[in-house]
């Protein structure tokens, strides 16, 4: 039976807790492109790092994990020293894991509207929309987040105190000397997807715990097609 990209990836990230080095084997070796700067390339050096972060009794819980074509993306906890949540982006050729991409934040309490870096919905539904959804992204990425025409916030959240935080937190970042990163959110917007719309279970936001730390600088290296301009099929 045919494991699903996406149960491979989690059982990947998993090992990281675990020190199974056979999860690694979804991974290959001889054409793995590593972005994380951490991390050396091909599975052997995943296999070494998996095994001596397990011997510090981590805790990792995949929170979402989503398939789009080639793509496997992936939202998860990570409790090593300190806390973190972190987002994995995996493209596959034949069957295996060939690139990677992530970015690592320091975890943090709920945002001003009371979310928290991983509550929301964590399954997707109404397939037939997922080109839709993909396109409304995509343009919400170019013309907000690239070009900031703030006028199009109201119009691409419909909400129109979303649209007002919103533009607060670009105009931060326009004034800065380099392009918005992470570093200005302080928290990341969970429940959503370019592909497919969530739905039920849910995941609760957790009461009565504030955490606080730094966010990790953005990774900016993505291809046009892990970003949603294309890609066969629909979000699983």
């Amino acid at each position: 039976m045919t494991v699903a990209k996406k149960d491979q990836i989690r059982a990947l990230l998993k090992s990281i807790e675990t020190g199974d080095t056979e999860a690694v084997a979804v991974v290959n070796e001889a054409r793995y492109v590593q972005h994380n700067p951490h991390t050396h390339e091909g599975s052997e050096g995943l296999a070494d790092l998996f095994v001596r972060l397990s011997k510090t009794s981590p805790r990792v819980e995949i929170v979402r994990a989503f398939e789009d074509g080639d793509f496997v993306f992936a939202h998860t906890e990570y409790d090593f020293s300190d806390e973190n949540v972190g987002f994995e982006v995996f493209r596959f050729e034949d069957g295996r894991a060939v690139e990677h991409w992530d970015d690592i934040q320091s975890r943090k309490g709920p945002n001003p509207s009371g979310h928290t870096m991983t509550d929301g919905p964590t399954d997707a539904s109404d397939l037939d929309r997922t080109e839709a959804n993909r396109r409304m992204v995509r343009a919400f990425a170019e013309d907000v987040l690239v070009h900031h025409r703030l006028e199009k916030l109201e119009r691409s959240t419909g909400c129109s105190r979303r649209a007002t935080s919103f533009s607060a937190w670009a105009r931060a970042c326009s004034a800065m000397p380099t392009a918005p990163s992470t570093t200005c959110t302080g928290s990341t917007t969970a429940g959503s997807s370019s592909t497919g719309t969530p739905s039920t279970p849910s995941r609760p936001a957790p009461t009565g715990t504030t955490r606080t730390g730094s966010s990790s600088a953005a990774r900016a290296d993505l291809p046009e097609s892990a970003s949603g301009a294309a890609g066969p099929g629909g979000l699983a």
